[in-house]
């Protein structure tokens, strides 16, 4: 199976990895001691400067403030960093939102193996905040090295190259993520979601059939296979496994719902022509057949008949989603929603 997610650029995203870490450090992180010892001193400087923050005295706050930092800069400047005080100094820029600082004070815990958690949670957020790419990857990786890989957090450094428009290595990053973290399925899938994003749309529909093959009974591939399906014009194949999907009871309606809304949307937005939405149509009828006593089934098949002209029909199945439970006012609502009014 592995060789379904062969690596297409097996060395390039480590090598960029391996260049970020220089430039996004700022120091040599080898070249550091850390002390971790309480700064009697710094602390004074630290809680006069809150105190007279607490009192709206500005003035007063920011002299003690800065010169609590000048204490840690000052042992910066010689290779040492107190981490009781960088932990505090941490604290306080996040209080205040001080971004910058407080980056570059992430930066420098993470050089001890003091970042938790949070601490990476905050410097990931900030990065994508300020658009800054480089910074966002770097934390991301952190994360990913100290506290395991995950979709999540796969997901964000997926985008953060594709924000770099680096398509190559957003391909081999994924790939990685599927060999290494064992979740083959939503890797994948976030894999031809990637080989969408960047242009290779056909690559991604060809991946997808080999995953229907490989997971037959994974609903989540089974979802994307039928979208794509009905995406890139394979009707009849679409056809055949939505009906498959929609006549099964233990799938929830709102996932049968969701696949023939896409479809109303692609259509809406193509512009193609009656036969497409007589396939709709037909799916609707299906969901309809699977689930006569929920009212959203009716509100969908009302809102195709809408869209064809067919006023008896909309008026009718309108009818059937009041008598299912669906309050006037919220049909009216999903009715606009589903038409896009």
């Amino acid at each position: 199976m592995l060789s379904v997610f062969k690596t297409i650029l097996c060395c390039g995203v480590f090598f960029f990895f391996g260049i970020l870490r220089s430039q996004t450090i700022g120091v040599d992180c080898d070249s550091l001691t850390f002390d971790y010892r309480l700064d009697k001193k710094f602390n004074r400087f630290i809680n006069r400067g809150k105190y007279f923050l607490i009192k709206d005295d500005l003035k007063s706050a920011d002299k003690f403030l800065s010169k609590a930092k000048l204490r840690v800069n000052s042992s910066l400047s010689i290779g040492v960093v107190n981490i009781p005080s960088l932990y505090s100094l941490y604290r306080f820029n996040r209080g205040i939102g001080k971004k910058e600082e407080l980056l570059f004070y992430g930066r420098l815990l993470v050089c001890s193996n003091s970042a938790d958690y949070q601490v990476l949670a905050d410097c990931i957020n900030i990065s994508l905040d300020l658009n800054d790419n480089t910074n966002a990857i770097y934390f991301l990786k952190k994360s990913e090295e100290l506290f395991g890989r995950n979709y999540q957090t796969a997901l964000a450094i997926r985008n953060v190259f594709l924000n770099l428009n680096f398509k190559d290595s957003s391909l081999t990053y994924v790939n990685d993520y599927i060999l290494k973290s064992g979740d083959v399925i939503n890797g994948s899938l976030l894999y031809v979601n990637t080989l969408n994003r960047i242009g290779q749309n056909y690559e991604a529909y060809i991946f997808l059939k080999r995953l229907v093959r490989l997971f037959p009974d994974a609903l989540p591939v089974k979802i994307a296979f039928i979208d794509a399906s009905h995406a890139f014009g394979k009707e009849d194949i679409a056809d055949f496994y939505f009906k498959r999907l929609v006549m099964n009871s233990d799938i929830k309606i709102d996932i049968k719902s969701t696949l023939i809304v896409n479809a109303m949307n692609r259509l809406r937005e193509s512009k193609v022509s009656d036969s497409g939405w007589e396939m709709v149509s037909k799916w609707a009828h299906w969901n309809i057949q699977s689930n006569p006593n929920e009212a959203r089934p009716y509100v969908i098949a009302a809102a195709i008949f809408l869209k064809t002209e067919q006023k008896e029909k909309f008026e009718l199945y309108c009818k059937y989603a009041i008598e299912n439970g669906m309050k006037e006012d919220q049909l009216s609502r999903e009715i606009n929603t589903l038409m896009q009014w």
